[in-house]
């Protein structure tokens, strides 16, 4: 079973600048280590929610041809992410039942500063809008840091929503059923102003595909990287209010924070708030252009709220905890 994300993967030029620019936006890098055969090292970022950001860089810079993260484009930023599997094989089997080939499983490793070795098994799809899946051989927690490294300066907490660029929504749409299987509910596919979209969520994560249909960032993406992950919006600690609009410094990443969960009373409240909100970067007010429901068994309900800003356009994700009122 698919229970997560397991973590996202940036490409970067530079590792050591990347560390850099990355402590300077407020977050705690740990370094990770040189990955088996020594064609890439990495450092990681890792979430109370038990995510992590891994920051990758290639020897010479040069992703190898054969490489699943090799894309002819070469430039730095999100490059893919990976799924959580409770047992790999099972879960390639399944896949492969429902119709969607899986390269897999793969092994994989790398060599911790400490000298600690760890040991992962990887699943690889054939089209770059599916994740891969990243399974444990060692123990987790020797892969993923934990502890103080947790807390950071700009309070992120979590990887709250990851955007996917795609070519087509309804073959990518069936490719996610395909890997995810029938425990995993997608949205109908809406129109939304410049693009078509589905929204499912995996763990506490909301995934949005996005099928460009107009002029926009998403069409720009896609034009210029292929499909892929184009936008990563971080859970953060309330009144956290970060800038990441210099993408030299996110090294090539559509990144964000949004607060964690606001209680409200009333849809009206959540309105309301989002009436009284002025655009950090403009000053402009937003308008709501979607609203979706989390409420899986044994988390608290949330509203999800997709704003854009009428004057500038930028947009952004709020969360709002519907407990007091949801079912009542």
């Amino acid at each position: 079973m698919l229970k997560s994300i397991d973590h996202i993967v940036i490409l970067v030029n530079d590792l050591t600048a990347a560390i850099r620019d990355y402590d300077a936006l407020g977050f705690t890098v740990v370094p990770g280590g040189e990955h088996s055969g020594g064609r890439s090292r990495n450092a990681l970022v890792a979430f109370e929610d038990g995510t992590y950001l891994e920051l990758v860089a290639f020897r010479d810079n040069e992703v190898p041809p054969d490489h699943h993260f090799f894309r002819s484009h070469g430039q730095e930023g999100l490059i893919n992410y990976a799924l959580l599997p409770t047992d790999i094989q099972a879960d390639i089997d399944a896949a492969r039942e429902r119709g969607l080939g899986l390269n897999g499983p793969i092994p994989g490793g790398r060599v911790r500063p400490d000298g600690q070795q760890i040991q992962w098994q990887t699943a690889q799809a054939t089209s770059h809008d599916l994740p891969f899946l990243c399974g444990d051989i060692t123990p987790r927690e020797l892969r993923v840091p934990d502890g103080f490294v947790l807390a950071h300066q700009n309070g992120a907490t979590g990887v709250s929503a990851l955007g996917i660029v795609v070519n087509d929504i309804e073959t990518s749409r069936e490719r996610y059923s395909a890997l995810l299987g029938p425990d995993t509910v997608l949205d109908d596919i809406q129109e939304i102003e410049d693009r078509r979209e589905v929204a499912f969520h995996v763990g506490g994560t909301l995934v949005v595909l996005a099928q460009p249909t107009g002029p926009g960032e998403a069409r720009d993406y896609l034009e210029s990287r292929g499909e892929g992950p184009y936008l990563l919006i971080l859970s953060a600690k309330p009144n956290i209010r970060s800038d990441f609009n210099d993408m030299s410094r996110t090294h090539g990443v559509h990144l964000s924070l949004a607060s964690d969960p606001l209680v409200v009373n009333s849809v009206g409240e959540e309105y309301a708030y989002i009436a009284g909100l002025s655009c950090s970067r403009c000053g402009g007010s937003y308008r709501v252009v979607r609203q979706s429901l989390s409420a899986s068994p044994g988390k608290v309900p949330m509203d999800i709220i997709e704003v854009v800003c009428q004057k500038c356009g930028q947009s952004g994700m709020l969360h709002f905890d519907i407990s007091r009122f949801f079912g009542r």
